[in-house]
């Protein structure tokens, strides 16, 4: 059976790396078409800060990549968990 192991700093990277993206899409979008109430609705998802000042745009990031580590740190014990437990069949 293959060895079935998801590491946690890349996992960590890559999720925060997606929601810092994700984040500044949205900020872009909100940014550019102002009236459009759906990127408004996901900056908010962000963190809770005001959009698109500097305080908001700095805090939503930082907390993205907070809520990315987390978030890894979670997936990738319980997979590599259940994964391990699984094996052993």
């Amino acid at each position: 059976m293959s060895d079935r192991h998801i590491e946690f700093v890349p996992l960590g990277a890559a999720v925060s790396v997606t929601l810092v993206a994700i984040y500044l899409l949205c900020a872009l979008a909100a940014a550019v078409l102002p009236d459009m109430p759906l990127a408004h609705g996901w900056l908010a998802l962000f963190g809770g800060y005001p959009p698109l000042t500097a305080g908001g745009v700095i805090g939503a990031i930082v907390t993205s990549i907070a809520v990315g580590w987390l978030a890894a740190l979670v997936l990738a014990s319980v997979y590599n968990a259940v994964s391990r437990g699984r094996s052993g069949r």
